[in-house]
């Protein structure tokens, strides 16, 4: 995880009347989650954020939430629409707890926890572009096998043509897949792909 401030030499601090003093600063934060996609492209990935402070206790600094999801005392679930993902911020706990480290026994900490809920979306598009492609060309392939063997001319040509369009499609699709794991549809196209050239 990166962690960069987006004016590190600020020293704005608001000071209350009661001596507390909130120190209010944007930051971005890069991170990264274990993402699995063996059901691929129907996916669904969870991914929690915990933020906390090694280097002051509660009785020095708390954490708190973005104040604006608040709803009843409570913090409420909200979306993030993008093309690729719909992110679901599921929920959203503050609190304090002791954490076990050598230099910070007994000492308690405020955090702040994210549980994101990320939901692949336009699964149409990918139905449209992956999965009936592969229907297809594999209802072509039972063609092939099943015409009459007085039609040898045909069935070799069609059978090439079957090939090439599959591993011209195996190249697009490559672009798609994810880079990390392998989806179910992976394993079906090589399956396909061995019974293609078999």
């Amino acid at each position: 995880m990166t962690f960069e401030s987006f004016n590190p030499d600020t020293k704005a601090v608001t000071v209350n009347h009661t001596g507390d003093v909130y120190w209010y600063t944007l930051a971005t934060t890069k991170s990264s989650c274990t993402v699995l996609v063996r059901y691929y492209p129907f996916d669904k990935q969870t991914c929690e954020l915990t933020f906390t402070t090694w280097l002051y206790q509660t009785n020095e600094q708390i954490f708190y939430a973005v104040s604006d999801i608040l709803e009843n005392g409570a913090y409420k679930s909200y979306e993030i629409f993008n093309a690729q993902w719909s992110v679901v911020v599921d929920t959203v706990e503050v609190g304090n707890a002791t954490y076990e480290c050598i230099t910070c026994i007994g000492q308690e900490q405020s955090f702040v926890y994210y549980k994101l809920i990320l939901i692949r979306g336009q699964h149409w598009l990918y139905f449209f572009n992956i999965i009936l492609p592969c229907f297809v060309m594999s209802a072509m392939t039972l063609i092939v096998i099943w015409l009459p063997e007085k039609d040898v001319a045909g069935a070799a040509s069609l059978g090439v043509t079957c090939i090439l369009a599959f591993f011209v499609f195996l190249t697009f699709l490559f672009t798609q897949l994810p880079a990390t794991g392998i989806p179910l549809i992976g394993k079906c196209l090589s399956l396909e792909s061995f019974l293609k050239t078999s």
